[in-house]
């Protein structure tokens, strides 16, 4: 169905008529039980293009902090494979961290800098990949965060939006073979 579009009182009204919507319950015991549940998505993003052209400078804002790994670089020098490089990564920092989501202000969206994160001992999916992002980047291993939608609920045809995505990791390219380790730093 589209939407009728109306101008009243200086706005912009859009108005949508739906046949009755039928909802076929499962036990609640069943997951995804808001799978099954008519949806309505909209966006003002106009393309994913777009999303992604004003998330990724508020990520590079926090990218640009510089926290201290000094104490990682014994752990780095013993390593030798780039798995064993990002592991020693990971487990530097589930010591350091643990993984606790504060969802306030803009902190539901942008991710807290690395210093901070070090500085109070905890931090969100988004914090702790940019954390192993840029201690990765601190011995010269090129890593990038990458939000996902790890609930599997998101539709083929969704509307560019961030509530798209539930989960930051850490994508990192491999030198041979072209291909990316994904790494979820909250999973050690």
């Amino acid at each position: 169905a589209q939407p009728t579009v109306e101008k009243r009182n200086g706005m912009q009204v859009l108005k949508l008529d739906l046949p009755e919507l039928k909802f076929n319950p499962r036990p609640l015991t069943l997951p995804e039980f808001r799978a099954q549940a008519p949806r309505l998505d909209w966006s003002t993003a106009p393309s994913w293009e777009f999303l992604a052209r004003q998330y990724g400078p508020l990520v590079d804002k926090v990218l640009s902090d510089k926290p201290d790994f000094s104490a990682l670089s014994p752990a780095m020098a013993q390593a030798k494979t780039l798995e064993d490089k990002v592991q020693a990564v990971v487990r530097w920092l589930s010591d350091k961290t643990r993984y606790t989501a504060v969802h306030l202000g803009d902190g539901a969206i942008v991710p807290t800098s690395p210093s901070t994160v070090l500085a109070r001992g905890y931090g969100d999916c988004k914090d702790l990949s940019v954390v192993t992002v840029q201690a990765l980047r601190h011995f010269g291993i090129p890593a990038y965060p990458a939000l996902v939608n790890g609930s599997g609920l998101l539709p083929v045809d969704a509307v560019p939006s961030m509530a798209a995505f539930d989960h930051m990791i850490v994508a990192i390219p491999r030198e041979k073979g072209g291909n990316i380790l994904w790494v979820d730093p909250t999973a050690p």
